[in-house]
């Protein structure tokens, strides 16, 4: 998101505007005098005919005395160096071509007037210096209502509603998987028209269009069960130039093929809404954008919904007290909640990390869908990374169908973070489809502000979040295969924004993902005529998408088939487990392999022995030879954790306990959540630190030993502390367990605190 403020095309303009204001002169040339000529330079000839590698200059207002006119083009406002020129002798400059100029770039321009021909003798008077004027990119209009059908068994028709331009190619593709790395091999392409056509040099005619009404797709096969299609439109870059668009866009939607004899089918209305934090001020109605003032906003931007996935809308807010967001808004729309309590005493599905409820709540029409379950789970604790799920029936047909939500984290510097967090969604996605209690065999519709759009490339190389949960989990953009598609440039994060000014092309985050059942038809980002706190509900406008779920009797492999968590070794560790997940990611990182008799024990305690193993581990377990004497005189080299408890010694992470004037590292004692906190923090580097003088928890005070220690991981979020009797807990002389142990480890990873000291640490 970038937030309105001065940026440098105003700088520019500011500029030009003073420059001609106070009568500065460029190069030495005087300033312009009151019978300067006037001029302008455009792309486009006589302003209808776009102009390839040029511009066009044409001026209205002679100089007496001009013998020739010269016409300078620079790429900077100062003209220098000057990129360009054209000189006429004579005779005004009207309809002058400046030439050798590259395809989109932007130039400043300066018309001067010569006493004698070809630019020479004395100046007679010059313009301000004009611009920047970009030179024109042509670009054929989309194939807008391209629909296919299966017209036999293993054929399919294409036809489309709009004149395509003869300067145009239109490819028509066919996969049979939904996945987008599919484009680069696609299974089949057909040229519909012609072939690639640049205007050429001096040419500026516009190229003609003809309609083309179908065409016959042959070489399909009856395996496939669902593909999905699109047009490429090839486009000129310049005169004889053609280049393909970066990445094809999907103007039409997969079908089912061959079409079911006996389908089972619905439509649902889906929408992705980031609907934006209510907070404190919120409660105010006298507040500018307060919630009684965003509300019938927002309810209104949602009307026709039968699927929202929210982000940013609290069960139980936590700021306000006990308002419902969620239920405000649902009952304004005429929706319900997904919850596992009752109208009148509601409980979230899941209750997320703080225990106010998820801010990523699943709203649905009761009239169309019944809830069967739901639930949620955390991706990335120590940035607040979550997903909900339910699922529902589809009353009409009886098909059930299960819906995911999440919310990923904001913010340039957490490209990577969002990146760790879409593959622990492609693991939780893997399980809920496994798993016969949630989503085994269903069709998976997704929701999400993903923070991040498709196009996004991480500073650290990975790959975006959306790229990685639909190649990891067989998905693909609705925006991607809806036949109709509205405002589908704009981005979706409007930050009060005036629609004219909104960034265009690949910027949108929020996301309407959908699997090999689902087919979107239509797609649409809701940009408001205009942008205000009173014609907004929230910094986002919604996407939402019309869709059709198709069901089978038994489904295809999906093309990309994840690997089996490691951490499913475990018997005593089902997926429901709260900390699952991060046991996986433990067993994955080979932090741990589990108790010799095959179990992770999730509740056992964990020794000071094994915190210590686990400790060099996530450090990338560093080169080190153990010393021949162990510093602790309960500690021999024949030990089992000798090598990690010596190398604890040696970081200054462990100081050990004097006991009788001797020191002892008490392998064999449990770990309570005050040790184990100094253990992480200088793990850290024991990074620069300031206590607050209120602490977070109720039984934690300055006085504590590790106060410092426990509340830098609250700050980091590597704790949440327990909330006991409504107080939150953090219960430091208590032991920790193995499961707990899990979490505090990969919360840290998470931080990347321990690569300051270890470059080659887990998750560095």
């Amino acid at each position: 998101m970038t937030k309105p403020g001065f940026r440098p095309r105003h700088i520019t303009v500011f500029l030009a505007v003073l420059t001609t204001l106070l009568g500065l002169t460029f190069a030495g040339l005087p300033t312009a005098q009151a019978a300067s000529p006037s001029c302008t330079v455009s792309n486009m000839f006589q302003g209808t005919t776009p102009s390839y590698d040029k511009l066009w200059l044409s001026c209205t207002a002679t100089l007496a005395g001009t013998k020739s006119y010269v016409a300078e083009v620079s790429e900077n406002q100062t003209m220098s160096p000057i990129v360009s020129s054209a000189t006429t002798n004579n005779t005004l400059p009207t309809g002058t071509a400046i030439l050798n100029l590259i395809e989109g770039r932007a130039y400043y321009w300066r018309v001067t007037a010569f006493s004698a021909i070809n630019g020479t003798g004395s100046v007679l008077g010059s313009t301000s210096v004009g611009g920047p004027t970009k030179t024109h990119v042509f670009t054929p209009d989309p194939v807008k209502g391209l629909q296919f059908n299966p017209s036999s068994a293993t054929s399919v028709t294409a036809s489309w509603n709009s004149p395509v331009p003869s300067a145009t190619t239109i490819a028509l593709r066919l996969y049979n998987s939904p996945l987008k790395s599919a484009v680069d091999s696609p299974g089949k392409v057909v040229t519909i028209q012609g072939v690639p056509f640049c205007p050429p040099k001096g040419s500026e005619s516009l190229p003609g269009s003809v309609n083309v009404a179908s065409t016959q797709i042959p070489g399909i096969t009856s395996a496939n069960r669902l593909f999905f299609g699109n047009a490429v439109s090839y486009r000129c870059d310049g005169p004889g130039v053609v280049l393909n668009s970066p990445a094809p866009t999907f103007v039409a939607g997969g079908i089912p093929f061959p079409t079911p004899t006996t389908p089972v089918e619905f439509t649902a209305n889906v929408m992705s809404f980031n609907t934006m934090l209510q907070k404190a001020a919120d409660a105010d109605p006298n507040q500018p954008g307060s919630w009684s003032t965003r509300l019938p906003i927002l309810a209104s931007q949602a009307q026709g919904a039968d699927i929202i996935g929210a982000q940013e809308l609290q069960f139980v807010p936590k700021q306000v007290g006990s308002v419902l967001d969620a239920m405000d808004l649902a009952n304004a729309i005429g929706l319900t909640v997904a919850q596992k309590g009752t109208l009148t005493a509601p409980v979230p599905c899941y209750t997320g990390q703080d225990g106010y409820g998820t801010s990523e709540p699943i709203l649905y029409n009761a009239n169309k869908y019944t809830l069967q379950n739901c639930g949620g789970d955390i991706m990335d604790a120590a940035n607040d990374q979550d997903v909900s799920w339910a699922v529902f029936k589809d009353i009409k047909s009886g098909q059930p169908f299960l819906v995911l939500n999440a919310h990923l984290v904001y913010g340039d510097a957490y490209a990577s973070v969002r990146a760790k967090a879409a593959q622990a969604l492609v693991t939780l996605i893997d399980q809920y489809r496994a798993d016969p209690s949630i989503g085994k065999d269903l069709p998976i519709i997704m929701t999400g502000d993903f923070n991040s759009y498709e196009a996004e490339t991480p500073t650290d190389g990975s790959i975006s979040p959306a790229t990685i949960v639909e190649q990891g989990a067989g998905l693909i953009g609705a925006d991607w295969t809806a036949a109709q598609r509205t405002n589908i440039t704009y981005p979706s994060m409007i930050d009060w924004r005036n629609p004219s000014s909104l960034p265009q092309f690949g910027q949108r985050i929020d996301h309407i993902l959908l699997d090999q059942n689902s087919v979107a038809n239509t797609f649409e980002t809701v940009v408001p005529a205009t942008v205000s706190t009173n014609t907004m509900g929230s910094d986002h406008a919604p996407i939402k998408a019309t869709i059709t779920v198709h069901s089978y009797a038994s489904l295809p492999s999906g093309p990309v088939e994840p690997p089996k968590p490691a951490c499913d070794i475990f018997p005593d560790v089902p997926s429901s487990y709260t900390f699952y997940s991060s046991i996986c990611w433990l067993v994955q990182n080979k932090i741990t392999s589990g108790m010799a008799d095959g179990t992770y024990a999730p509740t056992r305690v964990v020794n000071r022995g094994s915190m210590a193993a686990f400790l060099y581990r996530l450090a990338g377990s560093p080169k080190w030879t153990p010393p021949t004497e162990s510093p602790f005189v309960d500690v021999t080299p024949s030990d089992q954790f000798y090598s990690a408890i010596t190398w604890l010694a040696s970081t200054g992470i462990t100081k050990g306990t004097m006991i009788n004037g001797k020191l002892y590292y008490e392998p064999g004692n449990a770990v309570n959540r005050g040790s184990m906190a100094a253990f992480m923090y200088r793990l850290s580097g024991s990074p620069k630190w300031s206590p607050p003088a209120t602490s977070p928890f109720v039984d934690l005070n300055q006085t504590n030993q590790f106060y410092s220690s426990i509340t830098w991981m609250a700050a980091n979020k590597i704790t949440y502390g327990s909330v006991v009797n409504g107080q939150t807990v953090y219960q430091p002389g208590n032991p920790v367990n193995r499961g707990s142990m899990a979490a505090f480890l990969k919360r840290l990873a998470d931080t990347k605190f321990q690569c300051t000291n270890y470059p080659k640490g887990v998750g560095c």
